[in-house]
C-alpha cells in the first residue's frame, strides 16, 4: 500500500509496483528482512495523490502490456504518448518520475517538458508553472538551464 504526500492511501499489486525502481528495491528490501507482510503502508513525501494515482495508472498499462495481458507493448506505447499529452501536470509527473525512477516515463514527461519550454524565455515558462503550482528551487534552477542549453544549441 502507498501513501501519498497528502495523506491518501493506494493498494497497488507488488507486480504493478516494481516497474518503479524505487519501490522495487524497497519492496525487495522489507521482503529480505522479513519486514514486509501484505498491506504495509509504504510513505511517498514528493508525489500527491492526483499525481499518484496517475502513476498507478501507468504502471498497471504497462505491466499488462510487458506480460501480453489485452494490450500489445506498441498500444501500450502509443497509449504511454496519449497519457502524457492529455495531463496538465506534466511537471509532477516528472518529478514522480524521477523520484519513483520510473525511466520510460521519465523519458516521456522530459522530452514533452522539454516541447512545452520549446520557444518560451525561461521567465515566461517560471511565471506559468509558479502561478498553477509550488515548485522546488532546483525545478526553476532546471528551466533556466535549460533555456540556456537552447541558446547555445542555436549558435552552433
Amino acid at each position: 500500500m502507498l501513501r501519498s504526500s497528502d495523506g491518501e492511501y493506494f493498494r497497488v499489486p507488488v507486480r504493478e509496483a516494481m516497474g518503479s525502481e524505487t519501490l522495487a528495491e524497497t519492496i525487495t528490501t522489507r521482503m529480505d528482512e522479513g519486514d514486509y507482510v501484505d498491506g504495509c503502508v509504504i510513505p511517498l513525501a514528493s508525489v500527491d495523490s492526483s499525481t499518484l494515482a496517475r502513476v498507478i495508472e501507468y504502471l498497471k498499462m504497462m505491466y499488462d502490456a510487458h506480460c501480453g495481458r489485452a494490450t500489445s507493448e506498441a498500444t501500450a506505447q502509443r497509449w504511454g504518448r496519449l497519457f502524457i499529452e492529455e495531463t496538465d501536470t506534466i511537471l509532477d509527473l516528472l518529478s514522480a518520475a524521477d523520484y519513483l525512477r520510473i525511466p520510460y516515463l521519465l523519458n516521456l514527461t522530459s522530452k514533452n517538458a522539454a516541447r512545452k519550454l520549446s520557444g518560451k524565455s525561461a521567465d515566461e515558462h517560471i511565471d506559468s508553472v509558479k502561478s498553477s503550482r509550488r515548485y522546488p528551487d532546483w525545478m526553476t534552477k532546471w528551466i533556466h538551464l535549460n533555456q540556456g542549453c537552447q541558446r547555445k544549441l542555436q549558435y552552433k
